[in-house]
């Protein structure tokens, strides 16, 4: 039988000053809310009061969530994890399109530190061992005041299978166990911290490789549909700027976005 979620889950603003404190990040600012329209929305309402170097959001639903492209993502109050991050001021125009990269680095560390299997699909989402959709990443850059980027995440991890649309998976459903969603935070600020140090320290070479060990498909045929069309080709990785690397019949692509897939037998 699989253990009741509400056992392992704690979200309130104790547990969450608890879990950032083990991670290291006690001090950093927190807004733990009810329901919200979009955790990045209200983070970036909450920049112009400035709530310091680091920031997070946390909401038990959202009502108007949003993926890459403008994708809706279906947010109930089932016990999953919708959270904003605010990071330190972004040093340089061409960081931003690594900024999705590093965060599903960390966010994967931390699902992975509990115990669950992961993959990273580029750019942005988390898949479980199941081959569903555990998650996806948002970055956005702030409106006004120094360029800091919001890191938003939607974190499929208590809902039960009758609560996933097709095509997902949560991390209880992956695991056969609730998860205290406190607890993943912290592992997440905590891990997104060190990627973010490591990052400033060393470049995006680190996150890269770190990347290209969790990724999906590495090496295998796939094919990327974005707005020019399709290509097919080899996955090699990812490049110093983020864009994916692929091996086509006519040489090496460096793709800036798109939906990658596993490409069928011919």
């Amino acid at each position: 039988m699989t253990p009741p979620a509400e056992a392992h889950d704690r979200l309130d603003a104790r547990a969450l000053e608890e879990a950032l404190a083990a991670a290291g990040i006690g001090g950093a600012a927190v807004r733990h809310l009810a329901a919200v329209d979009s955790t990045n929305a209200e983070m970036a309402r909450w920049v112009a009061a400035d709530p310091g170097p680091w920031a997070v959001v946390v909401a038990e639903s959202q009502t108007a969530g949003r993926g890459r492209r403008g994708r809706a993502w279906s947010s109930p109050p089932v016990g999953n994890l919708y959270a904003s991050v605010l990071t330190p001021e972004v040093a340089s125009p061409v960081d931003w399109p690594r900024l999705p990269i590093l965060a599903g680095v960390a966010a994967a560390e931390a699902v992975a530190a509990g115990g669950a299997a992961v993959g990273l699909k580029w750019p942005n989402d988390l898949q479980g061992r199941s081959g569903d959709k555990l998650g996806g990443i948002l970055v956005e850059a702030t409106g006004s005041g120094p360029p800091r980027a919001i890191l938003g995440l939607g974190l499929n991890v208590n809902a039960g299978p009758d609560q996933l649309g097709p095509g997902a998976t949560s991390l209880r459903r992956e695991t056969g166990a609730g998860w205290d969603r406190a607890l993943l935070l912290g592992r997440l600020l905590g891990a997104l911290g060190r990627w973010w140090a490591l990052f400033q320290a060393q470049g995006f070479g680190p996150v890269a490789r770190a990347w290209e060990g969790r990724a999906l498909w590495l090496e295998a045929p796939v094919r990327v549909m974005g707005e020019g069309g399709s290509q097919e080709g080899r996955l090699l990785g990812v490049d110093e700027w983020g864009r994916l690397r692929l091996a086509t019949a006519d040489g090496e692509r460096r793709l800036a976005a798109g939906d990658v897939s596993l490409r069928a037998a011919d």
